[in-house]
């Protein structure tokens, strides 16, 4: 996820170089959220008690990373479809 958005970010001297970035956003907080959520099943699936409690505290540990305001990313790439008439990058 992290590679994508710097990927993104590299065509950073082109005019239009927000919008992949702002997508290459939304999709690593959404995957991050799916990512998350699979984990915790899992992890109640395997676990229970302390182990439970341990390993979900691990879990937090490792997923944890900053909240990315998705709705104003989200406003960004439609505003830009729209101007542009057609889904383009």
């Amino acid at each position: 996820m992290e590679s994508a958005i710097l990927r993104a970010e590299k065509m950073t001297g082109k005019s239009s170089a927000e919008i992949p970035v702002a997508i290459a956003r939304i999709y690593a907080a959404v995957a991050m959220e799916k990512i998350e959520l699979a984990a915790r099943k899992i992890i109640a699936a395997v676990a229970e008690g302390d182990m439970l409690r341990t390993q979900l505290t691990i879990l937090r540990r490792l997923a944890k990373h900053d909240p990315a305001d998705t709705i104003a990313l989200r406003r960004q790439v439609a505003q830009h479809v729209v101007k542009a008439g057609k889904y383009a990058i």
